[in-house]
């Protein structure tokens, strides 16, 4: 098993982007670990903050991702869970933990000119409300909430000063709809278990700048932020993507929705979900035999438009069909035939995602299945000769991660889209994509676990935690 995994590792080296060691410190590994990374764009810095039980650990990189500068303090107590973001003064860095009862935040200002960090504590009422996200920009923190039973979204928004202060957005002029098809209350859209994908008051923040998982953009409910705007889309309903943008300078809000071309005649088990790229939205409806891409503005109106059926070959795919597979012997045969990926496809949940690559767009389009665990080596020993080496190796990274965007412990099935920026199919094939590399360094390093990521302009930095050697280390990949 070890000369298979050897040549696996050295076939694995020849495709994706290449990984260069950064640096690294010392960390004692605890239960509660915690990590977290910001990016200042204004003056091209970066910052990590590792946290176990005890200790935090804040480290300061300039822009060639040299450390120039950390301070290591006490963690905030034990009833402070979960970095809910970060802001900026003129002469330190602000770090908000919020308390597991959601009733609490502890502001850690951190000064690494005087070598201190100050703790102060701020109170905050989520009384018959249901957090959905934290965010920062601009100097502020944001935590959204959604009023119980209601369309109303509230922003609790902290400065970097520490005041607080609350807006409410009301949408109740608008109707939801739910997966059942019917009329809801935002709330109701909101509270929709869908099992076993995605739970209730899940809106991940999808960051595009930076490789991430069909995992992630796979949920129905997601939401994008750019400097002073909010946007959030919602696909409960395969027939229309409801989309929420808000101005976080006025507090203004405008609903649009942009329904499906896809017809419904005589389809089955139809599906559907969409990615918000540069502006326009990229919505993908998927039956039993065709499947729809749709490039289109946010007013709906069709940019560009693929279409495929089952029983020809895709043409505006830039790759083979893909697979990777938690345990291979789920793999009852190789997905080489659109029939097949659409089979594969039927028992999956449907996503999409987009990777910039000097100005042109790769496009993931696939399934993903729900968490699976990892069952008998041996066994996949045997499939991994019967299938090949690439392809369905990738089964073992992140497996009880709490970082979602690196989420691996699951089936997959997809293929890649090379289009340009008006979104015309390029003639050339896969280029590889620096998520691939990622996933095989933790596929093949086991005792690497706490993953966080640092995009800056020209590379991303892959920070972990390694058991072996109780340090928290960092590796370069260049976009």
């Amino acid at each position: 098993m070890k000369k298979l995994i050897l040549l696996v590792l050295i076939a694995l080296s020849t495709i994706g982007f290449a990984q260069d060691f950064m640096t690294s410190f010392p960390l004692k590994m605890t239960k509660e670990m915690a990590a977290f990374s910001f990016v200042d764009k204004k003056i091209d810095h970066s910052y990590c903050f590792v946290a176990n039980n005890s200790r935090v650990k804040s480290i300061a990189f300039d822009g060639n991702f040299k450390m120039v500068d950390s301070l290591s303090f006490a963690r905030p107590g034990k009833e402070f869970v979960n970095i809910a973001g970060c802001n900026k003064t003129e002469n330190a860095i602000n770090l908000f933990w919020i308390a597991e009862k959601n009733d609490q935040i502890c502001k850690q200002t951190i000064n690494f000119k005087d070598k201190r960090a100050t703790a102060s504590f701020i109170k905050l009422n989520f009384e018959k409300q249901k957090i959905l996200q934290s965010f920062s920009t601009n100097d502020q923190l944001y935590l959204l909430s959604i009023k119980e039973k209601s369309s109303t979204l509230v922003f609790h928004t902290i400065d970097n000063q520490g005041t607080v202060f609350e807006k409410e957005i009301d949408l109740s002029k608008t109707n939801f709809h739910l997966s059942t098809q019917e009329i809801g209350t935002l709330y109701d859209l909101f509270k929709e278990n869908i099992k076993p994908y995605e739970s209730s008051f899940e809106l991940p923040i999808i960051n595009l700048d930076a490789p991430i998982s069909l995992s992630v953009t796979s949920k129905k409910r997601k939401c994008y932020f750019k400097d002073n705007q909010l946007i959030i889309t919602l696909d409960s309903d395969y027939k229309t993507t409801q989309i929420i943008t808000i101005d976080l300078t006025k507090y203004t809000s405008e609903c649009t929705s942009v329904y499906s071309s896809f017809s419904d005649a005589d389809e089955t088990k139809i599906n559907s979900n969409s990615l918000l790229v540069d502006n326009n939205l990229f919505k993908l409806v998927v039956s039993d035999a065709n499947l729809n891409l749709t490039i289109c503005d946010l007013q709906g109106n069709v940019i560009k438009e693929y279409v495929a059926n089952k029983s020809e070959p895709i043409a505006f795919m830039s790759s083979g069909f893909m697979t990777e597979f938690v345990n291979l012997s789920s793999a009852k045969q190789k997905v080489n035939s659109t029939s097949g990926f659409f089979d594969e496809l039927s028992y999956l949940d449907l996503g999409i995602c987009s990777y910039k690559i000097n100005d042109k767009n790769l496009i993931t389009i696939g399934g993903v299945s729900k968490h699976k665990k990892k069952q008998n080596e041996d066994q996949d020993h045997a499939y991994l000769l019967q299938f090949g080496l690439i392809g369905v190796v990738i089964y073992e990274a992140f497996i009880n991660q709490e970082e979602i965007c690196y989420d691996f412990s699951r089936d997959f099935c997809y293929f890649y889209s090379l289009l340009d920026k008006n979104y015309e199919k390029q003639s050339e094939n896969f280029i590889s994509y620096p998520l691939e590399s990622i996933k095989n360094f933790f596929n093949f390093n086991t005792s690497a676990s706490l993953p966080t990521l640092i995009t800056t302009e020209k590379s991303h930095f892959l920070g972990f935690y390694n058991a072996k050697n109780n340090e928290y280390s960092f590796l370069k990949y260049n976009k």
